[in-house]
This record gives C-alpha cells, structure tokens and sequence, in this order.
C-alpha cells in the first residue's frame, strides 16, 4: 500500500470545519489503495473542541503530533481573559474595536503568512529525520493555515518527495485579506510565499470552481477542483403534528460584515402576509454569531429566536433533523465561498436558502443539485421569490431534489477522485 504523509493545523480534538475535509478524505483512504499518516499540532490553538471527531479515525492510523509555539497569548492579553481565539476576530464588520484592529494588524504584518509560522523549522527538522527512516510516497499539505503549503515545500526541496497543496480558502485572494492592514513589504511576503507554493507543488487541489480560477490567475497553471462533501448520520425519529414549529437553522459562524439584511426585512413581510406562520417559525443560530445581528433580528419582533454555542456535531446532528429549512449566507462579492456545511445541508434533503452572489459557485451548486434556491444579498426581487418558493417547497412537500448528482458529494466518492489525483501525480514522477 502507498504511503502519504497529510500535514494539517486541525485535527481532532479540534472541531469545525477545518479539520472534517482531510479527517473523512482518511477515513476513505485505505479503500483506494493509501496508508496515511497524520502530522499535527499536540494542544493546538483550536477555536472549538470536538473530541467525539476523534472517534472517526481508523483504527491503525499513525498521528504524530508535534507542541507548537503559537503567539495568541498576545491576543488574549490585549483582550484580556484566557478563552481561545474566536475565528471572528477576522470578522470585517462595520464596528471594530482598538483590539481588533490591532489584532488585524499584528496577524497581517508580523506573523507571515498566519502566526503558525514559529512551527516551520522545529517540523521541517523533525520529519526530515522521521521521513528518512520512514519513507512515504507522497505528502500533502492542507491551509489554512498556510505555514503548513510552507513546510511541505522545505521537505520536497530536501527530500525529493512529490507534493499536492490542498487549499481549503485562498491565501491573498481571501476575502478579509485586504482588511488586514498590511504594510507595502509585508504584502509583497504574502504574495511571494503564495507564488512560490503555487509554482512548487506538483499538484493543487482547491474547494470550488472560483477558487480554482483565483489560484490559476496567480501561477498560470491547472489547479484540481475536488469540493467538500457530505458525510450520512443517523437520521433520528421525529413526532411531528400540525402545530409544530417551522424551525429555519443556521448553522456556523456568522459575521457582521455578512449579515444578510434584505433577507431578514423580506422574511418578515413573507410572515405579514401570512400570519398563520407568526406563531410557528423559529429562527435557530448554531455558532458564532455577532451579537449585532441577533439584535437586528429581535428588532423585528416576530420571530422566535434561539442561539446556541458551537457544540459536538454528535449533538449539532439532533438539531439539523429537526430543522425545516436550511439556511446558508455567502460573502458578499465573493463567488468562491462555498462552505463545507451546503454539503451537510444536501445530505438532510431539506429545502435550503442560500443569499450569496447571483454567480456564486454555491449558486451554480443549487441549480445543479435542485437543492435550494438562492438570491444574492441586493435583489429584494428575487430575495421575495426565494422565501416563497422555500415554504411552498416545504409546505406542499414539493422539495424533490436531484439524488444522482447530490449523491457525486459523499465523502467516499470525492475520495475516489482524491485518490486517482495521488496516483496521477506519483506516476509522473515516476516517470521522470
């Protein structure tokens, strides 16, 4: 069996999305003919904890894990308290306090590309040595955080060994980078570093379609487009009567800078007119949410509203089969955003509203799985159309989406097509 060697940031106990994309691509890996072995932080700087991920790794598998030096005690002293970074502090909002836009300077200008840099040397030193005595076909490098593109590619100078660069968010292209307040040098850094790893890898993957044009743009060569996917649950019993609340979920962090205003506002309308709904819908926010927008909400006065913290996606299944409807929100200009819970959401079979761009991949992902609808965050139009095909889609059970090519997103079939990419990229160098 062939040997890879994944270099990640997020591994379990980390929860989110981070870690899930290279976790299930694992649990898959063997079946196509691959032996992993993990190399991780030991007691990393983790937003969420979900200890139970760990329960998903197979049996056998080697994960070596590393202590990492990491400067967040510098953020927390400014704040001041002990708890973990939340990942808003990249949040672009239209408020941001003296903390926050020292954080955004200090992230973009001093720690390049991202603050786990201080774990390049002391990994590069250590897997030279291990990879030597324990050789592997292949290495794969997953960011952010992208430190981990930059110790792949002291190891392939060194060592020879093919590299694919597995970029789950883009690097200059994302869309806080130009929040970050960057000094003229530290952005020609950032933008260096990126060409480099883009040039040196022997292969790139990349989550959507937009991204995919982004990272080609830069360094002028093909970059793989393999998505995130949908791992199946245990669907749990409901007892459902006439009376029972429509719950409309939203799962994930949410930020002020994509609060999707004219959605809130058209929601509203929808329920005046249809009164019969006030006493039956519930909002439900899962994750980090900015206190703005629940209080923007409130203002509204006719929803019933919960938020919940980030929880173990153990307890996070319970409420996604109770929900009705499925709520996603993009970013506002970006048409790359396509986050790993749409996936989830198509496994559900619920009916799912999106507001992102009109040109949006997630968009072009709806049509083609007849998923959902979507409208883009300044077309009240087609804003008004979207909540009223959701709940007549609901309401008359009429949501009939395309199981064949929602079917194309399990985690095992994008590990298929992981696996031929591995075995493409091993057979060229071979053959050099």
């Amino acid at each position: 069996m062939k040997k890879l060697l994944i270099i990640s940031y997020y591994w379990p106990p980390s929860g989110g999305s981070g870690v899930q994309r290279w976790l299930y691509f694992v649990k898959y890996l063997r079946s196509f003919g691959w032996e992993p072995i993990i190399y991780t932080v030991e007691k990393g700087e983790y937003p969420y904890l979900d200890p139970e991920l760990g329960k998903l790794i197979p049996e056998g598998i080697e994960v070596i894990r590393k202590p990492i030096w990491e400067p967040y005690f510098i953020f927390k002293k400014i704040r001041g308290g002990n708890k973990a970074v939340d990942p808003t502090i990249m949040s672009v909002g239209k408020k941001q306090s003296i903390f926050h836009k020292l954080a955004f300077w200090i992230r973009g200008n001093l720690f390049i590309p991202d603050p786990r840099i201080f774990w390049l040397k002391p990994s590069v030193s250590y897997l030279c040595d291990y990879l030597q005595q324990h050789p592997v076909d292949l290495l794969v490098s997953t960011g952010p955080p992208h430190s981990m593109h930059l110790i792949a590619q002291k190891l392939k100078r060194k060592l020879q060994i093919p590299w694919i660069a597995d970029f789950r968010d883009p690097w200059t292209q994302i869309f806080y980078f130009d929040t970050l307040r960057l000094s003229s040098f530290a952005r020609y850094i950032h933008q260096h570093l990126e060409r480099s790893v883009l040039k040196n890898a022997d292969a790139i993957i990349t989550v959507s379609p937009s991204c995919k044009e982004g990272l080609e743009l830069i360094c002028n060569r093909n970059v793989e487009v393999i998505t995130n996917g949908y791992e199946p649950f245990e669907k749990i019993d409901l007892i459902k009567n006439e009376k029972d609340k429509i719950i409309l979920l939203y799962s994930g962090v949410l930020t002020l800078d994509r609060n999707p205003e004219l959605f809130w506002i058209k929601l509203k309308e929808y329920v005046d007119q249809h009164p019969e709904l006030k006493d039956r819908l519930e909002l439900q926010f899962i994750g980090n949410v900015d206190p703005a927008i629940i209080e923007y909400i409130k203002k509204f006065g006719i929803f019933h509203l919960d938020h919940f913290s980030p929880m173990p996606h153990k307890q996070l299944e319970h409420y996604l089969w109770k929900a009705d409807l499925l709520l996603l929100i993009g970013v506002p200009g970006n048409n790359g955003v396509v986050t790993g819970k749409f996936f989830e959401y198509l496994f559900l079979n619920k009916p799912i509203l999106s507001v992102a761009p009109e040109e949006s991949d997630l968009a072009s992902l709806l049509n083609q799985t007849q998923s959902g609808f979507n409208a883009d965050f300044e077309d009240p139009v087609r804003m008004q159309e979207m909540i009223e095909s959701a709940f007549c889609a609901l309401l008359n059970d009429s949501y009939k989406p395309d199981v064949k090519s929602v079917a194309a997103y399990s985690r095992k079939n994008l590990t298929s097509q992981l696996a031929d990419l591995m075995n493409t990229v091993l057979m060229e160098k071979q053959q050099d």
